[in-house]
């Protein structure tokens, strides 16, 4: 049976039960179907959230409240790993899209409780995903899976945000909800027929489990896991406030709920050059096109801020090429830290790695809330630009060889000795 399914199959190694091993074009599929499920409810949720609650200050409290208690969640989840496998816990996680959606279906004033469900369920399966995705992807492919993965889910990202809202005008504010859960149930359906299963088999430890304390100091002394995930935090605070104060500068520039919707989905449809990205990434190096695509988002944030008051259209264009340049951080940001991880320690920095999600989607609003307070959106434009700048600077820290093939000594130079 397992030679069958080897002549059926025969680029994929077989696992040890005799399933063939994910691939980067698995991954890709979870991803896009993952992406249909998320972004259905991208800009559907704070509409929604908005009606229910009529006051932007506590929408704001209602995401970060989310993204304290996410944070809580990825601290422990390699705890709750020790005692439900990997698979049911990627399995409950896509349950819990099912499960806001049933709460949205039931009254429309149960969003706040679907905003925590889905950040609980968002923080489960990205942990979940990562492991796997070091488990069964060699170093030197993590950009390609990375950038395919992006490129199968683009449209989605894309669509999903205008598709979510029509849904809730034209069906009902539960619409987006509900073909959010049908999309699960795609995904669960999908992840079972890829057969991921835990994925590869590690010696069992001689002594107790660390506990998500210790996995964290471990990960403070390390200065390179440290450095991967302030770059991968930075990247996701620019999309968060892309996503966030885009719109809200349309609608108070004067330009319009439809410029707003319009400004998200240009910046999504920038993930469709993911996989030029990803040959820029492979000729030049992670170091080269991380500090590029931090400074080209620097620039554009700062274009934004300097026009958001005279110009809105050429401050849309700022933000625009914000856009591009974070689309390709999307690619890139997070090789630093996937590289730096040992094979022995995977899911635990997983688990540590997943918070640059809530840590943003606290940083964000928190901080953002401020810069309004201090001098409206051209300040928070600002901020973003200042922190792209900084995190562009500090990658000029990183190897310069970081994701570029290794050299091949010539044969005398490899017998010589090393003393």
């Amino acid at each position: 049976m397992r030679c069958f399914r080897a002549m059926l199959i025969p680029s994929l190694p077989l696992l040890p039960g005799g399933a063939p091993a994910p691939d980067a074009r698995a991954f890709a599929m979870l991803g896009g179907v993952e992406a249909v499920v998320r972004g259905l409810l991208l800009s559907a949720t704070p509409v929604l959230a908005y009606r229910a609650i009529g006051d932007a200050q506590a929408l704001s409290a209602v995401y970060t409240a989310a993204g304290v208690a996410a944070l809580g969640l990825a601290l422990v989840t390699p705890w709750l790993g020790r005692f439900v496998a990997r698979r049911r816990l990627y399995v409950g996680s896509a349950l819990g899209f099912v499960l806001s959606a049933a709460l949205v279906a039931a009254d429309a004033d149960w969003v706040v409780a679907a905003i925590l469900v889905n950040a609980l369920a968002t923080v489960v399966m990205t942990i979940c995903f990562n492991a796997y995705l070091m488990d069964y992807v060699a170093r030197a492919d993590l950009g390609r899976a990375e950038s395919l993965r992006l490129f199968w889910s683009a449209g989605a990202w894309v669509g999903g945000p205008f598709l979510g809202v029509w849904l809730m005008e034209t069906m009902g504010s539960a619409a987006p909800f509900v073909a959010s859960g049908g999309a699960a149930l795609v995904l669960i359906a999908l992840f079972l027929r890829l057969r991921f299963g835990e994925g590869r088999a590690i010696r069992r430890a001689k002594g107790p489990p660390p506990s998500p304390l210790a996995h964290l100091g471990r990960f403070l002394r390390r200065r390179r896991l440290v450095a991967g995930w302030a770059l991968a935090t930075t990247r996701s605070c620019g999309w968060m406030a892309f996503f966030i104060y885009g719109p809200v500068y349309a609608v108070q520039s004067g330009l319009g709920e439809l410029t707003g919707g319009l400004i998200a989905s240009l910046g999504s449809a920038f993930l469709f050059l993911s996989p030029g990205f990803a040959r820029v990434l492979s000729r030049l190096g992670v170091r080269k096109t991380v500090v590029a695509g931090f400074g080209g988002g620097a620039l554009g944030w700062a274009l934004a801020a300097g026009f958001a008051g005279a110009a809105p259209w050429l401050a849309v264009a700022g933000l625009l090429g914000a856009a591009l340049f974070m689309a390709s951080l999307d690619v890139s940001a997070g090789l630093p830290f996937l590289m730096a991880v040992k094979p022995g320690e995977r899911a635990e920095m997983s688990s540590i790695y997943a918070t640059f999600r809530e840590s943003s989607l606290i940083a964000t609003p928190a901080a953002g809330g401020l810069a309004l307070g201090l001098g409206g959106m051209p300040v928070v434009f600002g901020a973003v630009a200042l922190a792209y700048a900084a995190a562009g600077v500090g990658a000029r820290g990183l190897p310069a060889r970081l994701g570029l093939p290794r050299m091949r000594l010539a044969p005398l130079a490899a017998a010589a000795p090393t003393a």
